[in-house]
This record gives structure tokens, C-alpha cells and sequence, in this order.
């Protein structure tokens, strides 16, 4: 039996497997280092990453390299929820808008049927504005004439 480690997004793995096992990525032979971190725990696989095009192993720098990845997963985590929050709000904007829209032309309609009221209505005060100037000439003409006689 042998001793490979898993590396990558998983964080590393120790497995043992047989003798013969074909050794591919994200695997390898390459045992990882041994020692402390600068704060003084003692060093572990996820303190490490694998760099498979030089076979070996890398020591994160510092703590600063952890909590920068542990600052970018978790603002990857809220920007995923942010991301759903706002597709939740853009559906409805969506939708308010068809509402929108859709009020828009009924009032569209409407202010159509009222222009339509409106000509019809300025027509007939027209038509009756020159009918009482007829007969208010007829009016006149009919005194004038029973003056005249």
C-alpha cells in the first residue's frame, strides 16, 4: 500500500491506496511539507497548496493569504444571495411593468374616448351656437318687419 494526497478544491486528503494505483490529478505522490506555520501551529494540508506543474507543494504565505480566501468565500456566499435577491426583484419589476403597461393603454383608451367626447361635444355647441345666431337673425328680422308695418 501506498500514500497519495488529494489537492484542490477539496482541501488536501491523505488515502492510501494500492501499489499499483495509477496516480492522476488532482492526486499525488508528493507527501506534504512538514514543519509550523509562522504562528507557531504546527502545519497542515490546508495550510498548503499543490502546484502540479512543479510537483510540489507551496506553504500560503501568511495568515493574510487565509483570510483573504476566507474573505472571498464568504463574499462569494453573500454575493450569490445578493444575486438571487436581486433576480427575485427584478421579476417583479418585470411584472409591475406589464401592469404598467398595461394601464398605460387602458388610459390610453380612455383618453381617446374623451378626446372623441370632446370633438362631438364642441361639434354640437357649434351646430347650436349657429343655430341661435339663425334665429336670432330670424328673431330680429321678424321685429324689424312687424315695426315696418
Amino acid at each position: 500500500m501506498k500514500k497519495i494526497w488529494q489537492y484542490g478544491r477539496t482541501g488536501g486528503v491523505e488515502l492510501e491506496v494500492s501499489d499499483n494505483f495509477l496516480v492522476r490529478v488532482p492526486f499525488t505522490e508528493v507527501p506534504p511539507l512538514e514543519g509550523e506555520r509562522p504562528d507557531g501551529e504546527p502545519l497542515s494540508i490546508n495550510d498548503q497548496m499543490f502546484d502540479p506543474t512543479e510537483s510540489r507543494w507551496i506553504v500560503l504565505a501568511n495568515v493574510l493569504d487565509h483570510n483573504d480566501l476566507n474573505n472571498l468565500k464568504v463574499m462569494y456566499q453573500k454575493l450569490k444571495q445578493e444575486n438571487s435577491d436581486l433576480k427575485q426583484l427584478n421579476s417583479k419589476l418585470m411584472l409591475n411593468d406589464v401592469a404598467i403597461k398595461q394601464e398605460n393603454a387602458s388610459l390610453k383608451q380612455k383618453a381617446d374616448s374623451l378626446a372623441q367626447i370632446n370633438s362631438k361635444t364642441m361639434l354640437v355647441s357649434l351646430q347650436n351656437s349657429q343655430e341661435i345666431a339663425k334665429i336670432k337673425e330670424e328673431f330680429t328680422v321678424n321685429e324689424g318687419g312687424e315695426e315696418n308695418v
